[in-house]
This record gives structure tokens, C-alpha cells and sequence, in this order.
């Protein structure tokens, strides 16, 4: 048999066992007591019996009374409920109290009339061939003139003494269940009481280990047991408070780590991820909260990337290292990172993992080459006027120009090329300025009518426009307000003119319009004209600085290449944005989006 798991019942079937055992070792003592006192009581009464009957038949003569002595015995045995023989010294039967004694055998060699004969009391259970039953024999020597002169017998049924051993044996197992009973209630109760401290204690191991520390164990009339609550309860308010400081600082570290721009991944020594921020998972690709617990290699495809957390782990100090990886949500552009990682140790200086810092250095790559471009563009803009003033300044200098018209030429040129420098120093310092204003948030807006800037610089392109027989048409609200720098707006609007003006063939019209998206909360400007119209490969670097989509063409048009970028910071500073919209053959619209403040 299963001993029980739980407790209660453990402690409930100790108690029992604990009140059975003695319970029945006492039961089995009482019966056997109780009987062997019941066989002493009956066969002392009928010791008593058989004397008493002694002294009844004592006065008559045996062998001429034989009738009378037959009917005592006959008479007492109704009213003492025993069977009474009285058995002559020979053996012969004078009375008996069941059967006529003619009838019955000789009793000399029965035991117990044996044991009378010697002068004893003899005792003894045997089966009677007369009444075919087991009976119990008690025999005791008549005396008379101290002389055995016949044997008293009386004698019961063995089955009334087991009938009433019976029912005394019932009545004891009745008060022994009761007990028993009472005493089960007894130990199931005292269980539950005793059990009482250790079940509190289990439920509140599981509460606390739910993470529940506010439950709190009762107390109990047990003294130890109230020192192990007061020590738990005391053990829940320590790991709440360290749990509370764990989550506190793990609430900082995964908010610094939210908020770092740089992916950050710890790795164990086995290549298992155990710490990623999110900036790491939209660097790499992987999709949110699948990267703990896993391989590196499982995550991060990128080989390079697990090439250096093994030489992290090898050459056990801070690496470096630039790698490309592409990203494949964006049309696969390229993306530049450099990763810095280091191992990390235990208290022991062992190493059990690494650290990989990845940053973005896409930008800083991008404003290198545009860096290394733009001054590749100025020292080829400039120096192309340059070479130009060099040579005409020798050949003049070096007396080689035979005529004055030669010279005035030449001097003509050089000048041409001087104003080429100095509109474009010009324009470099504009987008200088412009630049540090926006930096510096010193660009000064006030409430302007957008009518009146499109309308002057409409007005300063006129002349430049009908040169070329072309038209200027200006459509705009004339209740459009917003802030501007006017100064700078109207500069911006002219430089899209002006491009709008030198592209355009003769006699084609220039549209400017102005208007109020209520919707979007935006001012829109645009300049349309009827030109060639651009590819649109070219379109998201027009606002470039010196980028040309026809150099030639615009060199000689007298463009310096930054007219478009100075527009773009002008939008910039007014915390705008430009665009274009173009198709060859039906030309160009640029356009300026102004928030409304």
C-alpha cells in the first residue's frame, strides 16, 4: 500500500495507528481477562451449585431414596437453569435432572467423576452423548461420615456460555468502534490543527513564489511553527524589496537600452543570446522578442557578425570592425555598421560571454562622400575660371596681345570669370549662413502676405524674362498669411525662376502659384515651367550641391550649382521641405512646403 503524500493524512494515519494499536492490544487483553473471569464465575457458581445441592440431599439415604433425590434434582435444575446429576460412589446415576437416571450409563470412568471419587473437584469440558452437545462438568465429592459416598455434578451447555460470551463480546466491540470513532474524529482533527502551520506555509511558498509577497502566514498556537512564519514572512518582505530593486534596475537598463541608437547584443559563451535592444533587432532584421535564448547564427544572418564574437571570445579584448549588410525591407540598400565588442568576465576574470555594440554609420559614410564630392565640385568649379584667368593674365603679361581690342577682350574674359568666382563664393556663403542660422535657430519670421513676396520676386525676374519673350504667371490669394523671413523666401523663389527662365525655350510661360492647404496645414509654392523637362534618375539629387544634369549646358547658362541647395535651405530654415515633379518634353515644377505656425 501507498503511504499518502500529503501531509495531513500522514500525520492522520500516525494518530491512528498511534491510538489503534494500543486500542486493541487493550481490546484483545479485556476479552481474554473478561473470559477466562466468566469461565472462573460460572464454574465457581456451579462449584456452588453442586454444594448447595450437597446439603439438600445430604439428610437422605441414597440408596432407599433414589426417587426423591431424582425429583430434587429435577426441581432445583428448573429453577437454578443447571443440569444436576447425582452419581453413586459405584458409578450408578441416583438423579438427573434431563433424563431418567435407569436409563443412563455408568459414569465411573468419566473424568471428572474420576477426579470427585479422589476427594477433588474435577473440571472439564467435553461433548455428552446423553444431550449431544458440548457441556461444562462440574463434579465435587459428597461426603458423608467422612466418607465419599456418591459425586454432586451440576454442568451448563458450552453454547450459553458462548452465547452470553457473545453478547458481552458485541457489546465491548460496539464501545470499541464508538471509541474508536470518536478517537479517529479526535486524530482527524488534531491532524487538521497540527497540519494547519504547514499548509499556511505551502500556500504561502506558492503565493511567493507567484510572486505574491504581500500574503502574509498566520499565526498559531504553536510556537515553533510561528517562528518559521515570522522568519518567512520576514524572508517575502527582503525578496520583494530585492525584487522590486532588481526590477527597478532592469526598468533603467532596458529603458537605456530602448533608447540607444546603437544595437546592443549579449551573447554567453556558448553563442546564446541573452540581452537584445530593440534598435539591434531593426538593425539586423529579426523580429521583435525571437532572439532570446537562441544561437547567434540562428538569428543574425550575417556571418562577419559571428566571425567577430569568435575573435572577441579568442583574443579575449575590445575589437573593432566595419562590415555592409543589406537591408532587405528597403530594396536591399546598403547598410554600413561598425561593430565594437568586447568580452565579458566573472568575478574570477573568466570569460563567459561577449558584448557586441552595433552603430549605424550609414549618414556619416553618405556625408563623406558628399563631403569628398562637394569638395571635388569646388575645387573643380573654381578652378576651372581660375586656370581660365591664369592663362589670359600670362598671355597679356607676357606681351604676346598684338592690338587693344585683343586686350579688352581678354580683360573682358577675365572679368566674366572673376564675377563666375565670385558668384559662386557668393552662393557658398549664403548656404554658409544659411546653415548656422538653422543651426542656431536665429532665423527671424514675422507675419508676412505670401502675395507680396511671390509678387517681388516675380517682379525682379521680369526684365530676365522678357529677354527671352517669355511670360510670368502669378496665381495667389491675396489673403494667404504666414511666418516667413521674406528676405530669404523671396531669394529662394527667385533662384527657382531663374532656373525656370534660362531652361525654357523662348516664348514658353512660367506659372508661380501660391496657395493654403487647409487639410495638411501647409503653405504650397510652386514654380512650373514649360522646359525640357528632366530624367528621373536626376531627380533626388537636383537640390544636391553642384550637381548638374547637363554641365555643359549649365555652365554656359552662368549657373554656379547651388541655387537649387540654397532653396532647399531656405525651406529647411522655414522647417519646411522641397520637390520636384518632372517628365521630359513637359517640363519641370519645383515646389516649396512651408508648415503653417
Amino acid at each position: 500500500m501507498m503511504w499518502p503524500k500529503n501531509f495531513i493524512w500522514q500525520l492522520y494515519i500516525s494518530f491512528l495507528l498511534l491510538m489503534a494499536v494500543p486500542l486493541l492490544i487493550i481490546f484483545w487483553f479485556f476479552i481474554q481477562n473478561y473470559k477466562k473471569s466468566y469461565y472462573d464465575f460460572v464454574t465457581n457458581n456451579l462449584k456452588v451449585e453442586a454444594f448447595l445441592i450437597a446439603s439438600k440431599i445430604s439428610e437422605y439415604n441414597l440408596d432407599e431414596s433414589s426417587n426423591k433425590i431424582d425429583s430434587i434434582c429435577k426441581e432445583l435444575s428448573k429453577k437454578i437453569a443447571t443440569r444436576i446429576t447425582v452419581i453413586s460412589s459405584n458409578g450408578d446415576v441416583i438423579g438427573d435432572s434431563e433424563k431418567d437416571p435407569d436409563s443412563m450409563e455408568n459414569h465411573k470412568n468419566r473424568s471428572e467423576v474420576i477426579a470427585a471419587l479422589r476427594g477433588e473437584i474435577g473440571v472439564l469440558e467435553r461433548y455428552s452423548h446423553t444431550l449431544n452437545e458440548d457441556m461444562l462438568y462440574m463434579a465435587v465429592p459428597f461426603i458423608k461420615n467422612d466418607k465419599i459416598v456418591a459425586v454432586i455434578r451440576t454442568s451448563l451447555p458450552i453454547t450459553v456460555i458462548k452465547k452470553t460470551l457473545n453478547r458481552m463480546y458485541h457489546g465491548i466491540g460496539l464501545i470499541v468502534l464508538c471509541v474508536a470513532f470518536l478517537g479517529a474524529l479526535g486524530s482527524y482533527l488534531m491532524s487538521k490543527k497540527s497540519s494547519r502551520p504547514v499548509m499556511d506555509i505551502k500556500i504561502a511558498a506558492e503565493r511567493f513564489s507567484n510572486g505574491d509577497f504581500s500574503y502574509k502566514i498566520p499565526k498559531t498556537q504553536i510556537q515553533e511553527a510561528n517562528e518559521i512564519a515570522q522568519s518567512l514572512n520576514n524572508m517575502a518582505e527582503n525578496l520583494k524589496e530585492k525584487i522590486n530593486l532588481l526590477y527597478e534596475e532592469k526598468s533603467k537598463i532596458d529603458a537605456i537600452l530602448s533608447s540607444m541608437n546603437e544595437g546592443v547584443i549579449a551573447i554567453d559563451e556558448n553563442g546564446k543570446i541573452l540581452i537584445i535592444n530593440s534598435a539591434a533587432y531593426e538593425l539586423f532584421n529579426i523580429e521583435i522578442n525571437s532572439a532570446n535564448g537562441k544561437w547567434i547564427g540562428e538569428v543574425i544572418r550575417y556571418s562577419e557578425v559571428q566571425e567577430f564574437f569568435e575573435n572577441i571570445i579568442e583574443a579575449k579584448r575590445t575589437l573593432e570592425k566595419e562590415i555592409t549588410i543589406y537591408d532587405f525591407k528597403k530594396s536591399g540598400l546598403k547598410v554600413y555598421l561598425r561593430l565594437n565588442g568586447t568580452c565579458l568576465f566573472d568575478k574570477n576574470g573568466k570569460c563567459i560571454g561577449g558584448l557586441i555594440v552595433a552603430s549605424n554609420i550609414t549618414k556619416l559614410k553618405e556625408l563623406d562622400e558628399q563631403r569628398k564630392e562637394f569638395l571635388a565640385n569646388v575645387s573643380h568649379e573654381m578652378r576651372t575660371p581660375l586656370t581660365s584667368i591664369k592663362g589670359y593674365l600670362e598671355t597679356i603679361r607676357e606681351g604676346n596681345v598684338n592690338s587693344p581690342e585683343d586686350t579688352k577682350k581678354f580683360l573682358d574674359i577675365i572679368y566674366s570669370q572673376v564675377e563666375r568666382l565670385t558668384l559662386i563664393v557668393d552662393d557658398l556663403l549664403s548656404l554658409s549662413l544659411l546653415e548656422k542660422d538653422k543651426e542656431n535657430g536665429e532665423i527671424q519670421k514675422v507675419k508676412t502676405n505670401l502675395y507680396d513676396i511671390l509678387k517681388n520676386a516675380v517682379e525682379v525676374c521680369l526684365p530676365l524674362a522678357h529677354q527671352k519673350q517669355q511670360k510670368i504667371m502669378l496665381n495667389c490669394d491675396n489673403t494667404i498669411l504666414g511666418y516667413f523671413e521674406p528676405n530669404l523666401l523671396e531669394q529662394a523663389i527667385i533662384n527657382l525662376l531663374d532656373n525656370a527662365i534660362k531652361y525654357s525655350e523662348p516664348n514658353k510661360n512660367i506659372f508661380v502659384e501660391g496657395k493654403l492647404d487647409e487639410e495638411k496645414k501647409e503653405i504650397i509654392i510652386s514654380v512650373k515651367d514649360e522646359g525640357p523637362g528632366i530624367e528621373k534618375k536626376h531627380l533626388d539629387r537636383l537640390f544636391e550641391r553642384f550637381y548638374r544634369v547637363d554641365k555643359s549646358r549649365s555652365r554656359k547658362l552662368g549657373g554656379t550649382g547651388l541655387g537649387l541647395a540654397i532653396v532647399k535651405h531656405i525651406a529647411i530654415a522655414h522647417k519646411g521641405r522641397v520637390s520636384v515633379c518632372s517628365s521630359l518634353g513637359e517640363g519641370s515644377t519645383f515646389f516649396i512646403y512651408i508648415p503653417v505656425v
